[in-house]
């Protein structure tokens, strides 16, 4: 399975330096992550960072001024651990734990942007005063997200792609509230390998929920070879929250000679588990 993705934005990983002070070493720990591996349901909350995440980003903020920027890959030794310097004061630190192409942009603490493809995302945000001695800090990161699972019945033999695009979260964070910051039109497209037709469909995309919505609405669109459009379903009222999965299951290829059918809104069912792990709710379209 490959993925593109059309979400518009303008990124800039370079640092602002620190001002020429004497600092203070520091260390911050990627100590836990709330999380329910979306798979296999399995819940974990280990330190094991490299089967959570590819990249790690670490921004310093002195009031909302960025200063400074760390950013890792899961091939980096250190992998993890995130060290710098820093002049004695009060600060606010974020860190990100995701699996996008490239590190986000961060200059703003309350609208950080990611590149491309919105993926499963961590944050942690905290004050910090550092002394005139060298510390050490664990970082527990919170999931940002919410993910729609678009569940269908087998995948034809002539649908070669699917488009998602959907509105009503966002693709950037406030960290400092812990939402979504700006009102997004997200667009995910998945290309349809060999190995999936023939087989039933599930099909994972992601959103920051927006303190003023809980509601996606989503066009969902199969097309062929030749880029012409074969099935198509508008679905709304898709409720979403942060740490849950909303699994959308249907015949969204519909029945032999069907061409897909009506868009029928399901009833919600909540199937809880413990507070920190991926959630469910259930509906059928």
């Amino acid at each position: 399975m490959s993925f593109t993705s059309c979400q518009k934005a303008v990124y800039d990983d370079v640092d602002t330096p620190v001002e020429n002070k004497a600092g203070i070493p520091i260390k911050f720990i990627v100590s836990s992550f709330e999380r329910m591996d979306a798979r296999s349901m399995s819940f974990s909350r280990g330190t094991d960072v490299r089967s959570v995440c590819s990249r790690l980003n670490l921004a310093v903020y002195n009031g909302k001024r960025k200063i400074k920027q760390i950013n890792q890959l899961s091939t980096d030794s250190n992998f993890g651990t995130l060290q710098l310097t820093l002049p004695e004061g009060k600060y606010k630190i974020v860190v990100l734990a995701h699996n996008g192409a490239k590190n986000p942009t961060m200059t703003d603490i309350e609208k950080i942007g990611f590149n491309g493809k919105l993926t499963d995302t961590f944050y942690y945000c905290a004050d910090i005063t550092v002394g005139s001695e060298a510390q050490s800090f664990d970082v527990d990161l919170k999931r940002a997200v919410a993910m729609v699972r678009f569940q269908t019945n087998k995948i034809p033999a002539n649908v070669s792609r699917m488009k998602f695009y959907y509105t009503g979260g966002s693709s950037s964070l406030n960290a400092l509230l812990g939402e979504g910051a700006v009102k997004s039109r997200q667009t995910e497209e998945i290309v349809v390998s060999t190995d999936m037709v023939g087989n039933p469909g599930s099909f994972d995309i992601f959103s920051i929920p927006r303190s003023d919505s809980n509601l996606l609405t989503m066009e969902v669109t199969a097309f062929n070879n030749e880029n012409a459009q074969i099935f198509h379903k508008r679905i709304d009222g898709i409720q979403i929250k942060r740490n849950f999965i909303t699994e959308l299951k249907g015949s969204f290829f519909g029945n032999v000679g069907d061409g897909g059918g009506e868009t029928v809104n399901g009833q919600i069912k909540l199937n809880l588990f413990s507070k920190d792990e991926w959630q469910t709710i259930k509906m059928t379209y």
